[in-house]
């Protein structure tokens, strides 16, 4: 793979976004493997090349972008892109469709991540009507279709009518460090050594459900009189309905008397602190309420500092329950058996060590690296497309 190109279209840094960073870890992976990554970025990414990963900005999620795209990888002779997919950035529409069609016709080999697999019920639920039928047009217009897990995405879109020949399960990438000590992180972080400390990290609204963990510490605060709840994140965005959420949540923690056991940290976390905020914690919470096959990179980022997390049951965290054990998921809206679940985690050492040996041999399995490697192989298949030298 020496001395070739493969080119990204997708958020990137520093723009606020999973997706953003979700690329950036891939496209570094990439160039490990000796591969120069061109990502073609949204405007207000960053314009350069570093560490051999050239970004430019090329498009605007509210206009038509389509012959934007075009012309940058036709200037630069680029014979495979990879598309990161979510409705937000890339749109519910014919867009993309005809973006993939423009590239299948110059011979260009194409790729998309669907980072987000709704079914018909999920896609209605959040105003994505038609689910299955945008699906498979993506599918009909693309080589092939990546997703993250099999359970709840590749066999859904195999139920959705889309030809198993297109669909490759490749796992959202883990990047695997060792987090600062305890006792250290819990100083820079300005919190107490005393007690066990609950993590909630990552962007803040009603689906991921964080009122639920606030009632569960009513029961926790009572077998813990230590145990503190950090949540440390920022609003998805300003909306009027996702402000409103986080008052409610500021208000319920008060109402329940809570103060001393939660706090709430609404703000973007530097990317120097996010190691210290695994270091601090005990264990990750990851209650979310999304019924719709997706991987998030707050779960591999846990799983990469081998730390232990308890997951909602829902379809975002099926590869915890295929790859790791189902004690960590519990039910998604019900506070006494997310206090039940903790509680048991927090006081069985032995059941810890045992979880924690799974978390970090899943971690290595889907290291950057490795799912670099698995992208690079795919990429080979393309035929009759190669990638350019």
């Amino acid at each position: 793979m020496v001395n070739k190109s493969i080119c990204i279209v997708s958020t990137y840094p520093p723009q606020r976004c999973g997706i953003a960073t979700y690329t950036a870890e891939l496209a570094l992976a990439m160039v490990d493997h000796g591969v120069k990554s061109i990502v073609l970025t949204e405007s207000g990414a960053a314009d350069g090349t570093v560490n051999n990963i050239t970004s430019l900005p090329t498009w605007n999620r509210c206009e038509d972008w389509v012959n934007n795209i075009v012309s940058a990888i036709h200037k630069m002779n680029l014979r495979v892109v990879h598309v990161q997919y979510t409705p937000d950035t890339l749109g519910w529409d014919n867009r993309l469709p005809r973006l993939l069609d423009r590239l299948s016709q110059d011979g260009v080999g194409t790729v998309i991540t669907l980072h987000t697999v709704h079914t018909l019920t999920s896609g209605l639920i959040e105003g994505r009507f038609s689910a299955p039928s945008h699906h498979r047009k993506l599918a009909q217009h693309a080589h092939a279709i990546v997703v993250h897990g099999n359970a709840t995405q590749a066999k859904e879109l195999l139920r959705q009518g889309i030809s198993a020949e297109k669909i490759f399960v490749i796992p959202h990438g883990t990047k695997v460090f060792n987090p600062p000590g305890q006792s250290e992180s819990r100083a820079r972080l300005g919190l107490s050594n005393r007690g066990p400390l609950l993590l909630y990290f990552g962007f803040i609204h009603a689906l991921k459900n964080l009122h639920t963990i606030i009632r569960s510490m009513k029961f926790l605060s009572k077998q813990f009189p230590g145990i503190f709840l950090l949540v440390a994140g920022s609003i998805q965005n300003r909306g009027w309905y996702n402000l409103l959420y986080l008052r409610h949540c500021r208000q319920m923690i008060k109402r329940l008397k809570l103060e001393r056991h939660i706090g709430l940290r609404e703000e973007f976390v530097p990317d120097d602190l996010v190691p210290s905020l695994y270091g601090a914690s005990d264990l990750v919470l990851l209650p979310y309420s999304q019924h719709y096959g997706s991987a998030s990179g707050v779960l591999h980022n846990a799983l990469g500092a081998g730390k232990l997390m308890l997951c909602s049951k829902s379809p975002k965290f099926a590869e915890i329950t295929e790859h790791i054990s189902p004690d960590l998921q519990v039910t998604t809206h019900d506070p006494k058996a997310w206090a039940n679940r903790i509680a048991h985690l927090l006081l069985h050492q032995n059941r810890q060590e045992t979880l924690l040996k799974r978390i970090r041999a899943y971690a290595e399995e889907t290291s950057w690296p490795r799912i670099a490697a698995r992208h690079l192989e795919l990429y080979e298949k393309l035929q009759p497309v190669k990638i350019k030298a």
